[in-house]
């Protein structure tokens, strides 16, 4: 039995939560007003204190003839909770009546819901908070796909992968349990939704050194510029970073302790052929990047690694001239062409697996031959040789052909005019050069 002289209030409202009173007030008012009733009926709101735990359940003194009961299920809006922390014994608060006693059979026990007057509570919190753009903590639940789920006041919010900044990425279990900032991105009681974002409120905390680390790369890049149209060696503008998101199109570096990122795309990782960034780079790598752009407005940074090394395109053009005869390794067969690594036996070179492109006009074929015919004749991995056709260094472009050698690399046809052209150039350079 309960004790009798516990302190008891009643408030009268409808199962959903949502109707008025007798005296049209609306519910989230009562509440707020605490002008209760001493009735015990299905619908209303009323008072007790936490008495103590059973295995399904919690058991609360509200001055009736019994105990009422608080399914686990009602306590709170998480599997995962424990009742014992959500309802300290002995703490006075306030439950729904889901069943009075003439509803309860022959056991004659109210049965509450602690979860449905705190999500009511939380939900106009949660208004306020939008409302303001406030900054709160939410507490990781769940990993789940796209993101995680966490617990605010009660209630089940969902942060996008997009709009984390943790480390390990969002499918880290790891996660469960860890006390986040957030702010509210969409907010819908009548359908229970509540997505939130970390991302911008970090951003909002870190709003000064946001600024000040934005104003010192634009101050630095424009020295660059000034430096090069001087005809100066500009310095190079790098900064220090962490790993915390790898996509297919790249890594995203968070710099310093800003808790600002920088973006570096694929293309940017490494000189070597890197398909993937996470054949280069791994979640937690403190990385060196040399800054390439910054757009304030976005608050977008872009960066490099590979350009603080040396551009293998320099040792390249040392390597071969339009007219040699170069070994290669086909990579991709191509409705216009065939893509072939070029051999230089340099561990270096070959290292960075640089491609030239072999054009189908530049494959010889029969007349009655098609175009598929011709390239059914290549094949992933297969070793060929072919005649440098022509070099573009502003493009970074070499450009192969087969229709003047056979198999073993040895001339058959002649030249076209304008490699004959640039062979005797390079035979007058040579002679010039001797003298």
């Amino acid at each position: 039995m309960s004790k009798q002289n516990s302190p008891t209030t009643v408030i009268n409202v409808s199962s959903s939560l949502e109707v008025l009173d007798s005296s049209n007030t609306p519910f989230a008012e009562l509440l707020a007003s605490g002008n209760y009733d001493y009735y015990f009926e299905r619908g209303q709101i009323v008072s007790g204190v936490v008495v103590s735990y059973q295995k399904d359940g919690v058991l609360v003194d509200v001055g009736a003839k019994s105990e009422a009961f608080v399914p686990s299920k009602e306590v709170a809006d998480y599997a995962s909770a424990d009742p014992e922390e959500v309802l300290p014994t002995g703490q006075e608060f306030e439950f729904y009546i889901l069943r009075d006693e003439a509803g309860s059979g022959f056991d004659g026990r109210i049965v509450l819901s602690f979860k449905r007057v705190a999500q009511a509570r939380s939900w106009a919190a949660l208004e306020d908070k939008r409302n303001t753009d406030a900054i709160f903590e939410a507490v990781i639940q769940e990993v789940v796909k796209g993101g995680v789920v966490v617990e605010l006041d009660g209630l089940r919010g969902f942060i996008p992968a997009s709009h984390l900044r943790v480390k390990g990425g969002s499918n880290n279990p790891k996660l469960v349990g860890q006390n986040i900032p957030c702010t509210i991105l969409e907010i819908d009681k009548q359908q229970s939704k509540l997505i939130l974002s970390q991302k911008i409120a970090i951003s909002k905390l870190y709003a000064e050194e946001r600024e000040k680390l934005l104003t010192e790369l634009v101050a630095a890049l424009k020295a660059q510029e000034e430096s090069i149209a001087a005809g100066n060696d500009p310095t190079v503008v790098t900064v220090q970073g962490e790993v915390v998101r790898i996509t297919d199109f790249g890594a995203f570096v968070k710099i310093g302790d800003t808790e600002i990122d920088g973006l570096l795309p694929l293309s940017e990782i490494s000189w070597k052929r890197v398909t993937h960034p996470s054949e280069a780079l791994k979640i937690g790598d403190q990385i060196t990047a040399q800054v390439l752009n910054v757009v304030p407005e976005q608050c977008r940074i872009s960066l490099s690694l590979k350009r603080l090394e040396k551009d293998p395109w320099e040792s390249i053009q040392t390597k071969i001239n339009e007219g040699d005869v170069i070994d290669g390794s086909i990579n991709k067969v191509a409705n216009f062409g065939v893509f072939v690594r070029i051999i230089f036996n340099d561990p270096e070179l070959d290292e960075c697996g640089f491609e030239a492109l072999l054009p189908l006009d530049e494959i010889p074929s029969l007349e009655e031959e098609s175009s598929e015919d011709v390239l059914e004749k290549f094949h992933v991995d297969q070793k060929i040789k072919a005649l440098v056709r022509k070099i573009k260094p502003d493009e970074r472009r070499v450009t192969l052909s087969t229709k003047y050698i056979d198999e073993k690399g040895n001339l058959i046809a002649p030249l076209p005019e304008d490699m004959t052209a640039n062979e005797s150039n390079k035979e007058d350079q040579e002679d010039q050069s001797e003298e």
